[in-house]
């Protein structure tokens, strides 16, 4: 299963679909190129920091970039939990994230850049 995002531009074949409410639906898809994504490359090749607006759905954090409207999964950290307000990150804040990438590079996911001290910490 493929999931192509904003301005995404891609080759496709139509067929029958799968779903009652659809007539068709596309396959094959070939992906030629999505500027936002490159966009989003370019920016971390330059440093520039990240702001995206938090969220909560099936048991997990995300986050939507607020220049680009691409979601993220949020990776927090065993070690990062004993600094979360989750009360404060329920309020759907904005905050600065960093975008990061493993081995497979359709894996991004974004950690937020928690300040030391500041904003997420819980009160004692």
């Amino acid at each position: 299963m493929t999931c192509p995002h904003k301005n995404d531009v891609v080759t496709f074949r139509l067929r029958t679909s799968d779903n009652k409410d659809h007539d068709y639906q596309a396959c094959h898809l070939t992906f030629i190129k999505n500027p936002t994504i490159e966009s989003i490359k370019e920016r971390m090749a330059q440093g520039v920091k990240f702001y995206g607006r938090i969220s909560f759905s099936k048991s997990r954090y995300y986050i939507n970039d607020t220049k680009t409207g691409i979601v993220f999964p949020v990776k927090i950290l065993v070690t990062e939990k004993d600094f979360m307000d989750f009360e404060q990150l329920d309020t759907n804040p904005v905050m600065e994230y960093i975008l990061e990438q493993r081995k497979n590079p359709s894996k991004v996911f974004a950690r937020l850049n928690l300040p030391v001290g500041e904003v997420m910490k819980k009160p004692v």
